[in-house]
C-alpha cells in the first residue's frame, strides 16, 4: 500500500469556519454581526489558547512545544497561506514564524498568535485592543488549566444572608413557587450552557492537537515505505527508544497526577467554602431559632400573667356581685322596717 504524501489534507470533518481563527479574530475587531459560534469561544480566548498548548506540550511533559508544532498548527489554522497572501501583497507580515526558537512556551506561544492577528485589525477603523506585551494583564496571571470553576452557590431554604437586594414585586404563595421554580430552571440552564461551553472549547482544543499530531506523523513517514525492506534495528537503539518512550510517558502520568491533585485540591477548596458557607447559615438560622423560642417562652409567661390577673379579677367580680345581692336583698327589707319603726312610734306616743 502506498504511503500518504505530507501534501494531502488531513481528514476531519468540515465546519463553517476555524473557531480559533474567528475567535481571536473576533476578539482584536470585535463585529456586532458576527456568528453565535464565533462569540461562544470569543468569550475565554486566553483560555482556549491554554487548552490548545496545553494538548500540544502534553507528551513533551514540560510544558513547551516545538517550532515544528507552531508551524504545523499555522498550517492547519490557514495561517500560512495569509502570510503568503500578504507577502506577495508587499505588506509586512512579521511576528508569527520569522525568528522562532527551538522550543516555545506559553507565552511565546500566546504572544505570536494574538500579535499576528492584532496586527491584522490595525488598519481597521474599529477600536482595538492593545497588542499583547509582558505588561498586559492576561499574561502576566496564571491560567490554570482543568481548574474546576465555581458554582454558583446554592442557597439553602433558612439562608440569613441578605446579600440579595429584595425583590420590589411581591408574589403570591402559588405565583411565588412558579417564579422560584423558573429561577431555577434558569440557573440550570445557564450553568449547562457554561459546561456546553467549556466542553465545546475542550473539544476543538483537542482536535486541532491531534490534527497537528497527524500532520507531524505524516511529515515523519518516508515516501515509498511499502517498497523498502524492514531494517534491523539494533537491540541497543530498541531498548533506548523504549527507555525514551517510558521517560515520556512517565513524565506524563506524572503530569496528569499534577493535574488531578491540583483539581482535587480545588475542589476540596470549594467543598470546605460550600461547608462553611453552610455552617455560616446553620449558626445563623440557630441562633434565630433561639432567639424565636426566646420570644415564645416570653410570650407564653406574658400570656400565663395575664390569664392568672383574669382569674383573680373574675374572682374579684364573683365577690363583688354577691356583696350586691347581698345590699339588694337588704335594700328589700327597709320598707318593712321603717313601718315597724312607725308603729313603735305611735305605740309610744299612745303610752305617753
Amino acid at each position: 500500500m502506498p504511503s500518504v504524501p505530507v501534501t494531502s489534507p488531513s481528514v476531519r470533518p468540515a465546519r463553517r469556519s476555524e473557531w480559533l481563527c474567528s475567535a481571536l479574530a473576533h476578539h482584536y475587531k470585535p463585529d456586532p454581526g458576527v456568528d453565535n459560534e464565533i462569540v461562544v469561544l470569543a468569550t475565554g480566548v486566553d483560555q482556549y489558547l491554554q487548552e490548545i498548548f496545553h494538548h500540544l506540550a502534553y507528551y513533551s511533559g514540560d510544558d513547551l512545544i516545538s517550532d515544528q508544532d507552531f508551524k504545523l498548527l499555522c498550517s492547519v489554522l490557514g495561517l500560512l497561506e495569509h502570510l503568503e497572501e500578504e507577502e506577495a501583497e508587499g505588506n509586512e507580515a512579521r511576528g508569527l514564524c520569522s525568528g522562532l526558537p527551538r522550543e516555545l512556551g506559553f507565552r511565546e506561544f500566546h504572544s505570536r498568535l494574538c500579535g499576528h492577528f492584532c496586527l491584522r485589525s490595525v488598519g481597521s477603523q474599529t477600536e482595538t485592543r492593545l497588542p499583547l506585551a509582558a505588561e498586559t494583564e492576561h499574561v502576566e496571571r496564571e491560567i490554570r488549566l482543568r481548574w474546576p470553576r465555581v458554582r454558583r452557590r446554592k442557597c439553602v431554604s433558612f439562608d440569613l444572608s441578605k446579600d440579595r437586594p429584595l425583590s420590589k414585586r411581591t408574589y403570591s404563595g402559588q405565583q411565588g413557587a412558579v417564579q422560584c421554580r423558573l429561577e431555577m430552571e434558569n440557573a440550570s440552564l445557564r450553568e449547562l450552557v457554561e459546561d456546553l461551553r467549556s466542553a465545546l472549547q475542550g473539544s476543538d482544543a483537542r482536535c486541532l492537537a491531534l490534527e497537528v499530531a497527524v500532520r507531524r506523523e505524516r511529515a515523519a513517514e518516508p515516501h515509498g515505505t511499502s517498497k523498502q525492506k524492514p531494517v534491523e534495528v539494533p537491540a541497543c537503539r530498541v531498548a533506548h527508544h523504549h527507555k525514551g518512550e517510558c521517560c515520556r510517558g512517565t513524565r506524563a502520568l506524572l503530569k496528569e497526577l499534577e493535574l488531578i491533585r491540583a483539581s482535587r485540591d480545588g475542589q476540596l477548596e470549594e467543598a470546605m467554602r460550600f461547608n462553611q458557607r453552610v455552617e455560616e447559615e446553620l449558626m445563623a438560622a440557630n441562633q434565630e431559632i433561639q432567639q424565636l423560642e426566646e420570644a415564645v417562652s416570653r410570650l407564653q409567661r406574658e400570656n400565663a400573667e395575664i390569664k392568672r390577673k383574669a382569674e383573680d379579677a373574675r374572682a374579684a367580680l364573683v365577690n363583688g356581685l354577691e356583696k350586691v345581692r347581698e345590699i339588694q336583698g337588704t335594700a328589700r327589707l327597709v320598707p318593712c322596717l321603717q313601718e315597724r319603726i312607725q308603729e313603735l312610734e305611735a305605740e309610744l306616743q299612745g303610752y305617753r
